[in-house]
């Protein structure tokens, strides 16, 4: 009797804790779909942002190659667009958190947890270096160069318009105008190549949520 008794408090305790993790599982999928659904949001706005932008630098460029030489006023009117800096914004808490406390075990597929560390590991790793380098190149060579031709109290960047009508680039020449083109474009460069990098993360993080919505029967 005395055996009985201590095996099926046994059995008991194993099911209190099967019970336990399984509500665990549940919380962390809930939490990883979340975090998922919302990166996949940013990402299709930030890609749409992205595509506008492209369009921005195009019209720069046809502005400034025209056959015709831009007033400056035209000039800054296709630059002020440009003004730009795109983040990356992606959930990363509830991931890291099953990582560090082991909890990453709840996730009995090894398809979705091999796909989780390519997706938060790799991919967003890459994509998160890009706005800093888009920062730092406008920091180092648009900066100077807005510093040096612009009158900044003209212009209401913010607003992507100007404050007068009325603009005057200082210091203006041939060379000077080549100079902005070459920036713009090298700007833009960076920019285009943080599409390439948002895609197969949004890739990615949709098919993960197809894959938790079928091995745990979500809708």
């Amino acid at each position: 009797m005395l055996f009985l008794a201590v095996f099926c408090g046994f059995l008991a305790e194993n099911q209190r804790e099967h019970y336990t993790e399984k509500q665990r599982e549940k919380k962390f999928i809930s939490r990883l779909l979340s975090d998922l659904n919302e990166d996949t949001a940013f990402y299709k706005k930030r890609i749409a942002d992205l595509e506008r932008f492209q369009k921005k630098t195009d019209a720069f460029v046809n502005v400034m190659t025209g056959s015709i030489k831009p007033t400056d006023y035209q000039v800054l009117s296709a630059f002020v667009p440009m003004l730009y800096h795109y983040d990356v914004q992606v959930t990363t808490a509830t991931y890291d958190q099953m990582k560090s406390s082991g909890s990453l075990r709840y996730i009995h597929d090894d398809e979705i947890t091999d796909a989780l560390q390519k997706y938060y590991e790799i991919l967003i790793p890459r994509t998160l270096g890009k706005p800093a380098e888009a920062k730092a190149f406008f920091l180092q060579f648009t900066a100077p160069y807005v510093t040096k031709h612009f009158r900044t109290q003209d212009m209401i960047i913010n607003a992507d318009t100007l404050e007068k009508k009325s603009q005057v680039m200082l210091n203006r020449t041939p060379e000077s105008d080549q100079e902005l083109i070459n920036l713009i474009v090298m700007y833009g460069d960076i920019q285009d190549k943080l599409i390439v990098l948002l895609k197969p993360a949004m890739k990615k993080a949709q098919e993960i949520i197809e894959m938790i919505k079928q091995e745990y029967h979500l809708k």
